[in-house]
């Protein structure tokens, strides 16, 4: 094609028609901006749709994620009602020795589900967005939704922990059953403090509200939000 372009050009100039090889190198620089012009847009064309192609990778990720972290959490919940019956039963002052035939009853306060969330989607999309992804309606409902349950699950993570771990310090310090009850030695100082000194009854009582009260409610509104969240990704 470009050889044709040459040989008409010489043709013209050797031909002394000047006004008809302007006319034509104008032409020629038209049909070359259009060329351009042309590629530009499939190159727009072509970014968009690969932009569109990982945006809906994307998506399907954090369904995949969200699906994963539901049955996490449903997991979370049915040992929450497992465990319920043997803290109420504390709380009802109804305790006695007969009950720790159930190895349940000695890990009531030292032991938590972890809350988290698993965040490969959600950090996918929000990179695209600072890549220039449009940040539409849908984007913005994900980003409220993840930042949300984040704040909200490292809220009781960090304050469970530090429960626990005030469990286990005030026991260190104040009592010489500790050693046997850490290495399972000799339970009877731990069985004898649970059943008799108020301040078990009021460390389960602090449990079961945490957990309860707390962490159950930001369990289920979890459960509520990711499910409308999937049907939105979904559509």
């Amino acid at each position: 094609m470009i050889k044709f372009f040459r040989h008409i050009r010489k043709f013209l100039i050797e031909q002394n028609k000047m006004r008809k090889y302007f006319k034509y190198a104008i032409g020629e620089i038209i049909l070359v901006v259009i060329g351009i012009l042309i590629a530009l847009q499939i190159n727009n064309w072509n970014e968009k749709n690969n932009q569109n192609n990982t945006l809906q990778n994307t998506y399907s990720m954090i369904v995949n994620d969200l699906e994963t972290d539901i049955t996490k959490v449903r997991q979370t919940l049915e040992f929450y009602k497992e465990k319920e019956p043997y803290l109420k039963h504390v709380l009802d002052g109804k305790l006695t020795k007969k009950d720790y035939s159930d190895s349940s009853y000695f890990n009531l306060i030292t032991y938590s589900p972890d809350y988290s969330v698993t965040t490969r989607g959600f950090n996918l999309l929000h990179s695209s967005v600072d890549n220039g992804v449009i940040k539409d309606s849908l984007q913005i409902s994900i980003t409220e939704f993840y930042t949300s349950t984040i704040n909200r699950f490292e809220f009781l993570r960090n304050y469970i922990i530090e429960d626990i771990g005030d469990n286990f310090a005030y026991w260190k310090t104040n009592f010489d059953w500790y050693p046997d009850y850490i290495m399972r030695n000799n339970l009877a100082g731990f069985t004898e403090y649970t059943i008799n000194n108020p301040d078990y009854k009021n460390r389960i009582a602090n449990y079961y509200f945490v957990h309860y009260d707390i962490a159950i409610k930001y369990l289920n509104e979890f459960l509520e939000n990711a499910d409308k969240v999937i049907k939105a990704l979904k559509q």
